[in-house]
């Protein structure tokens, strides 16, 4: 019996090692690799020259069937080089014993597979044993990936160096009795000694899911949580990330499922880190949030910044050039990573600002002798100090989010507080009245925020009306109910589906959310739909967990693009929360209190803080141009990010019905009656809506809004630098905003300005002279 496991062990090792070897790509050709592989796996890069990813033989093949060219990448054994787990555990300890009094071990679990602690070295001189309320924090973290040795021991040089330095370095002793270090130098021990033992390309930890080994933990975290579903855990901007199990970029079967993960996490719930940095291999770059979207952080100034000054204080292999310093996703877009949960997460659910980091140190990520290595240390070091000194400097200087706001009545008046106490410039006050639940058995597309989903025809759903998720070659789709539920301990979500999506490639979620910002599968097991149905099926899921919570519901659906199939159909979706009336009974209010009127007694109240409010600060960096055919009867606005429409007419028997224009027909989604306000998100691509007035049930006029979105984001982020004539046109020619851009010379003189649209400028300048730029309204 015994032989037939270790048999048994040996078979799934063999299945799960599959020859891999590294190979180069030109930059240019990246983006058309990432549509013909279903994954890839990128090992690293040099920006605007190469790619280089890790392949085996079938995706080597389709890359020759393509004609992309390529060439392999050299990578003699260097694991001599390489310190072994234990040996960094134990060098760990060795710093304990020589600084007992500032420095303190603690494991903050263990791992799944081969039972390794999950170690943490805790440096500070006044206590390192608890963080003292006045105390801000640094974090430093490697090996998220198990082939990227040198980021498991760069951690240790950096805390060794500042230990042996704290007696006779006034700045360091400084630095080590003011903030709380915490140095977490392998995250994912599991995979570090599996890689260095058995598979020096091995990428993911070890956890063993039906035969197959691991999960990328950099795609394993719940997303960005402001709002955005493009950054939301498991969407597949690229091939760089998968729902494919056997793939090195797997995200696994749901957020924060690995055990190191949720090590991550509760480190960043329970220390007040303000800097954290994550070191990865390579590209010789240091990146920031977000990763997962084109356009700027609410503190991208200050990320840039910050990110910048540590990149020039580290010299790359050549001993002369600095790290570049870039936003994330110009590396290359994906989900789940550290870096975008870390920051969202603090941000937006915290209500509190964390700075993170990730260093792609070096130019590989596991062949470098002794010599290179104490190199990279020394190069690197400067950098991470840096971060380290920054965490006392932080404070005043980000944006700060004011969270949902706290509400309280006291005679006859409504009171509320952001629950972080950051003021907002304004609030919005809604009211509403009789609420009540229903199944959704006519599929009201008005009860939800949807995107990507459609109305159709189905013979055997309800009433022969259905949901479909319509975009299924790509992309993601959401269907989120518009209201909040409010639980009892014997309520369940109940939904009818039929579905047809690619299997380990394609999924569907059932999903819910406390704050609509941060979502979480109702059931990781049967809330997760995957592969065919037969038929329709009635899924229940019971909502015990979130009894007296107030929750929002969700379907999610994530398609890779490629090889698909029907998609999913949805039904009778329950319990979906309505009102006889709701409706916005003040905007803009700068106060925090409200006289209720009796009219409005025994109504529900919400209020939303109109500033930084998870999607609104995106007006800084998202403009639109609307056209209203006839004023007559309708005016459009733009207000903090949503388009808003507002109908002049007073009659309260006129009705207006919003269309919007998908796939050459026009469907409804909004329908209304005077002087309401219509938001709606902001809208990515050219748009066009329908509006329909109605009086007294009468069709009586018909009317056109051309909606035109241009994405300035990448223009802003280079507002007052420099940059060629060539880039500068490249940017700007397609621009439509109401923006006057200034062009300066080196020396500031002022030699031209343009107002858009219609850009096209310094025809007769010379290209290779750099111009600095001005963007205002």
């Amino acid at each position: 019996m015994k032989k037939n496991i270790v048999l048994l062990f040996l078979i799934i090792m063999c299945i799960n090692i599959i020859s891999k070897e590294v190979i180069r790509i030109k930059w240019n050709d990246f983006e058309f690799v990432n549509k013909v592989l279903k994954e890839t796996d990128i090992a690293g890069q040099k920006r605007f020259h190469f790619v280089d990813i890790v392949a085996d033989e079938g995706q080597i093949n389709t890359l020759i069937s393509h004609g992309i060219a390529f060439e392999k990448v050299t990578r003699p054994s260097a694991k001599a080089s390489f310190l072994s787990l234990d040996s960094i555990y134990n060098w760990m300890d060795n710093l304990h014993s020589a600084y007992p009094l500032i420095t303190d071990i603690d494991t903050i679990g263990y791992t799944n597979v081969y039972g390794y602690p999950l170690k943490i070295l805790k440096i500070n001189g006044a206590n390192p044993l608890v963080q003292e309320a006045n105390q801000n924090g640094f974090l430093l973290m490697g090996c998220h990936h198990a082939r990227e040795w040198q980021t498991a021991s760069l951690p240790m040089f950096w805390a060794d160096s500042i230990l042996n330095t704290y007696a006779s370095d006034l700045q360091i002793q400084d630095l080590i009795d003011s903030t709380f270090i915490i140095v977490f130098p392998v995250v994912n021990p599991d995979g570090y000694y599996y890689s260095i033992e058995f598979d020096d390309n091995w990428r993911k930890n070890r956890t063993l899911r039906n035969s197959v080994y691991g999960v990328d933990l950099n795609r394993n975290y719940p997303g960005s949580c402001f709002g955005e579903p493009l950054a939301d855990w498991g969407f597949i901007a690229n091939s760089a990330t998968t729902h494919y199990p056997s793939s090195y970029v797997y995200c696994g079967p749901y957020p924060a499922s690995e055990i190191e993960v949720r090590a991550v996490q509760d480190l960043i719930k329970t220390y007040n880190f303000k800097i954290t940095i994550s070191l990865h291999s390579y590209a010789e770059a240091i990146i920031w949030p977000w990763g997962s979207v084109l356009y700027g952080a609410p503190d991208s100034l200050l990320l840039e910044y910050v990110g910048t000054n540590m990149a020039n204080r580290m010299r790359k292999q050549d001993g002369v050039s600095v790290y570049d310093a870039y936003q994330s996703v110009g590396l290359y877009p994906t989900s789940g990573d550290s870096d975008d949960w870390i920051y969202g997460y603090a941000k937006f659910i915290l209500g509190k600002t964390i700075l993170p980091f990730t260093y792609e140190v070096d130019v590989s990520f596991n062949n470098a002798t002794p010599i290179q290595l104490d190199s990279l240390y020394r190069r690197v070091y400067p950098g991470i100090l840096y971060g380290a000194f920054y965490t006392d400097s932080l404070s005043g200087t980000a944006i700060d989010v004011p969270l949902e706001p706290l509400l309280s009545f006291s005679t006859d008046t409504l009171k509320w507080s952001t629950e972080n106490g950051e003021n907002a410039s304004s609030f919005d006050v809604y009211t509403y009245k009789n609420p009540f639940t229903i199944c959704d058995s006519m599929n009201n597309i008005l009860l939800f925020n949807s995107d990507n989903f459609e109305k159709v025809f189905l013979s055997g759903a309800t009433n022969d009306t259905i949901y479909h998720a319509i975009d299924i070659a790509s992309g993601t789709g959401i269907l989120q109910s518009i209201h909040k539920f409010l639980p009892n301990s014997t309520d369940s979500i109940k939904v009818k589906v039929d579905y047809d999506l690619e299997f380990n490639y394609d999924k569907a979620f059932i999903e819910v959310s406390e704050n609509n910002l941060e979502y979480t599968i109702i059931d990781t097991i049967n809330g997760i739909l995957n592969g065919s149905s037969s038929g329709w099926e009635e899924l229940s899921f019971s909502l015990n967990e979130y009894a007296g919570k107030e929750i929002f519901i969700r379907i999610r659906t994530i398609y890779d693009g490629n090889t698909f199939g029907s998609g999913l159909y949805i039904d009778d979706i329950e319990p979906i929360q309505v009102f006889d009336t709701f409706f916005v009974l003040v905007d803009d209010i700068t106060d925090s209190m409200l006289l209720i009127e009796a009219i409005y007694d025994n109504n529900y109240f919400a209020v939303i803080p109109n500033i930084f409010n998870r999607q609104t600060w995106l007006s800084d960096r998202e403009q639109y141009a609307l056209t209203a055919i006839n004023e007559n009867y309708i005016s459009c606005v733009i207000e903090k990010g949503f388009i808003k429409l507002k109908f002049k007419t007073t009659s309260m028997e006129n009705t207006f019905v919003i269309y919007k224009k998908i796939n050459n027909k026009y469907e409804k989604v909004a329908c209304v009656s005077d002087n309401e306000w219509i938001d709606k998100n902001p809208i990515n691509g050219k748009n066009e809506y329908q509006v329909k007035f109605f009086q007294s049930d009468n069709y009586v006029e018909e009317k056109h809004i051309q909606i035109f979105y241009s994405d300035i984001s990448e223009i802003l982020s280079l507002n007052n630098s420099f940059l060629t004539m060539d880039l500068l046109n490249n940017k700007l020619e397609k621009l439509r905003t109401n923006y006057r851009i200034d062009i300066y010379d080196k020396s500031g003189r002022s030699i031209e300005y343009v107002k858009s649209p219609g850009i096209y400028f310094l025809k007769e300048k010379e290209s290779d002279i750099k111009y600095k730029i001005m963007i205002m309204e």
